[in-house]
């Protein structure tokens, strides 16, 4: 039976780790907090049990959520925003981070071993691949140190570290602190983007009507505009055939054999390209809409352009098969978000694409329709941006270009690194525990 002092200490404990996670995140984006994301929690909870550590992670990553629906600290969003997605979000991490600490909490054996409970948390999040993925690296993705350590073990290999130092701090103490200076550090943003010549301009709007935003981009000189995704009317063509329009990227619902598709085309002058099909529908989408189940790149003025939409950027075997298409040399995503309070879950997807960068070589260009849109160049790092302004546009001059990356031959291989340590790790522990009940 818990003390009053003990509930108080885990109580505290939830809000503290809870404050920490919701400004490591983007759109706070206060990245050197993710060495700590979960420190307070897991000290307080220590020996306590599967059960506290279970509920006590669980609450204070939806405290996490709360924070983030309210706004503190953010800039305000749209009136038409909603926080439901925030909550669903953070509700499926806070699930990894719950099943990891439960176990911590309730095993004294697991608590010795930070390595093994890092491998476990990187288990966990790779079962959100089957529905929507979330991992703590995100809160790195402004990191130039960490972007280019995920070129060589994906945003696994982050997750990894991050989680390693929280269990290894948790289990000794603040006595092993000190790793945090080097970690923290590694969490700037040490060297500026690499920009080209190529200008590709990010239109991010809510409004249907965009043949006149387009004809600005073209005027600020643009090559090639991304709009968001399913932005595609039904005098798209005639638009892209006007004088003074660059050639835009978007999508739009086309008929298949039992469901339509969402069809990605690059819009120019000599008509609609090729589409890419989106492989991942998101969430309810998938009920109307059938998956693709193929790459595609179009050639465009000598540029190799693939083709991946919205939640597709989620998943790095998707985009590995863009970024393996021979010649690639510059990938484009037209973005349709949920709306969330301060551009919450915009701010959190957009994180993927310095990681999906990174870990493929490819710069990308995302546009979304109601916040964060982004380009990066080949290593991840930021060339242009917007938050949640309206009606807007961002030129960003991307340089073209692929580079090698141990990811884009390998893609998972960390994740399925970390099960390989589960299995070679636990089989010994349970042969030890059969072994004493025997004795």
């Amino acid at each position: 039976m818990l003390s009053m002092r003990a509930w108080l200490l885990i109580a505290g404990s939830v809000v503290l780790s809870g404050l920490l996670l919701a400004f490591a995140l983007p759109p706070h984006g206060w990245s050197p907090l993710g060495w700590v994301v979960y420190v307070p929690l897991l000290m307080a909870v220590k020996k306590r049990g599967f059960a506290v550590g279970f509920t006590a992670a669980l609450l204070s990553t939806l405290f996490a959520a709360w924070v983030d629906a309210q706004g503190f600290l953010l800039p305000r969003g749209t009136e038409d925003a909603t926080s439901d997605w925030i909550y669903a979000g953070f509700l499926l991490f806070g699930l990894v981070a719950a099943f990891i600490t439960g176990l911590f909490a309730g095993s004294e054996r697991f608590q010795m071993h930070p390595y093994r409970c890092a491998a476990f948390a990187v288990f966990f999040e790779g079962m959100l691949l089957f529905y929507l993925p979330a991992h703590l690296a995100l809160t790195q993705s402004r990191s130039t140190v960490l972007l280019y350590v995920a070129s060589w073990v994906g945003i696994w290999g982050v997750s990894y570290l991050l989680w390693y130092v929280n269990f290894w701090i948790a289990r000794d103490g603040w006595r092993r602190a000190w790793i945090l200076i080097p970690a923290m550090l590694s969490s700037s943003s040490w060297l500026p983007a690499e920009k080209g010549t190529l200008p590709i301009a990010m239109i991010q709007s809510q409004s249907y009507e965009l043949a006149a935003l387009n004809k600005r981009a073209t005027e600020m000189g643009a090559e090639v505009a991304v709009w968001p995704e399913l932005a595609a009317t039904s005098d798209v063509d005639k638009i892209a055939e006007a004088p003074n329009q660059c050639a835009f990227v978007t999508s739009r619902e086309e008929p298949g054999e039992l469901k339509p598709f969402n069809v990605a085309h690059v819009f120019s002058e000599l008509g609609e390209s090729i589409g890419y099909k989106k492989r991942k529908p998101f969430a309810g989408e998938s009920q109307t809409h059938a998956s693709g189940d193929r790459a595609i790149a179009v050639p465009y003025r000598g540029i190799n352009y693939g083709l991946i939409i919205c939640f597709d950027s989620c998943f790095p075997r998707v985009v590995r098969d863009t970024a393996r298409l021979r010649d690639v040399q510059v990938i484009l995503i037209p973005t349709l978000d949920p709306n969330t309070t301060s551009g919450v879950a915009q701010s959190i997807h957009a994180a993927y694409t310095p990681f999906r960068a990174a870990e493929f070589g490819v710069p990308m260009v995302r546009t979304d329709a109601s916040g964060y849109s982004m380009a990066v160049d080949s290593r991840g790092r930021v060339i242009a941006e917007l938050e949640n302004d309206q009606d807007a546009i961002r030129i960003a001059n991307v340089k073209p270009g692929k580079r090698w990356t141990l990811v884009t031959l390998w893609d998972d291989w960390f994740m399925f690194a970390c099960m390989g340590i589960i299995v070679v790790t636990w089989m010994p522990l349970k042969r030890r525990k059969a072994q004493e009940v025997k004795e």
